[in-house]
């Protein structure tokens, strides 16, 4: 079956770029990451929390496709709109050092279904907190989801990865940003999560 044969359910979007569906709204809001990341697998067997890099080609599908779609226009502004009330969501990507080098695990579906950690160096990426152009960004990003080193000036917040964090996006009353170096543990209202699941 190919990508074209796939479409969109009730309550979530078939991103043809990762042959996956991806929840249109967010769930466990208000739970710290450890809490999120766990009980999104509770939920169904089939769901795992949304990675960075899911993220990213999610929010190129629907600004590719805003023209005449009402609903991914509300759900790229929910995401990326930057008004009240504050907006947040975070992914599978944890990002910690071993021997001076930074790393990032996630987990990928297995074969069968089950859940695969995978752990890979950091890739060569934009290190410097500054404001990044979002639509460059959606259209040239690495395969972690990060923003390539030579990204051009926007109006989207980034923060890089850190030791012993974990990445986000969250919008708000003047200002949107991309946050790779957020504390697990931390939490607020406006905190959510996005699950992807396989076809």
């Amino acid at each position: 079956m190919t990508h074209t044969q796939h479409k969109d359910t009730k309550s979530s979007i078939y991103v043809p770029s990762l042959g996956l569906y991806v929840d249109k709204e967010r769930v466990l809001y208000g739970k710290d990451w450890h809490i999120q990341q766990q009980e999104i697998i509770n939920l169904t067997s089939k769901k795992k929390m949304l990675r960075l890099y899911s993220f990213v080609e999610l929010l190129l599908h629907l600004h590719t496709n805003l023209r005449g779609n009402p609903e991914y226009e509300k759900i790229f502004d929910d995401i990326t709109k930057k008004i009240d009330p504050y907006r947040e969501e975070r992914f599978d990507d944890f990002y910690f050092k071993k021997k001076g080098t930074l790393y990032v695990i996630f987990h990928e579906f297995g074969p069968k279904g089950n859940l695969v950690e995978k752990t890979q160096e950091l890739e060569p990426c934009l290190m410097e907190r500054r404001f990044i152009d979002l639509e460059e960004y959606l259209h040239n990003h690495t395969l972690q989801g990060l923003p390539r080193e030579d990204i051009s000036a926007g109006r989207l917040f980034y923060s890089p990865p850190k030791e012993d964090s974990v990445a986000g996006f969250w919008a708000g009353s003047g200002r949107a940003g991309l946050n790779c170096g957020w504390n697990p543990g931390s939490s607020s209202s406006g905190l959510g999560v996005r699950a992807q699941r396989e076809v």
